[in-house]
């Protein structure tokens, strides 16, 4: 009823590969995936990872319509798609 446009896409849990990630001018992180999704972190927490192309992505669902992405054995990260 209150909606605008298509309501997006709910889903629980992706395994992807990472095509880049980069740092935003806040110093949080964005990362782009090989199914053609980008994730924007959005928790303030440092995060240390491989940052390189066909590293193993895995994004769940989280509290809040949040997700939380893992890049190969780093710890989780907060993030929203964009």
């Amino acid at each position: 009823m209150f909606t605008r446009g298509a309501e997006e896409e709910k889903l629980d849990a992706v395994e992807t590969a990472l095509v880049s990630a980069s740092q935003s001018a806040d110093g949080k992180w964005i990362f782009r995936l090989a199914d053609n999704s980008e994730w924007r972190q959005i928790d303030s927490g440092p995060v240390r990872f491989q940052n390189r192309e066909g590293t193993e992505i895995r994004v769940r669902r989280a509290a809040l319509g949040s997700y939380q992405l893992t890049a190969g054995r780093s710890r989780a990260v907060r993030v929203k798609r964009q």
